[in-house]
């Protein structure tokens, strides 16, 4: 019947959104952990920076 086809075709729409918006979370999270990676390196790059200033200082 029709409606077993409407209900067929929403089903079919709501597991491709939330497909989609499970690949979308994914992205979020690799993004998240990319820029949580580039912060941490450049924490530690800072720390050896003023590392060195400090030991030049006291020299």
């Amino acid at each position: 019947s029709r409606q077993q086809a409407g209900i067929q075709d929403s089903l079919e729409a709501a597991k491709l959104a939330s497909e989609r918006s499970r690949r979308e979370v994914e992205a979020a999270k690799r993004a998240l952990s990319d820029e949580q990676l580039r912060a941490a390196r450049h924490l530690e790059t800072a720390r050896v920076n003023w590392g060195r200033i400090f030991i030049c200082i006291h020299l």
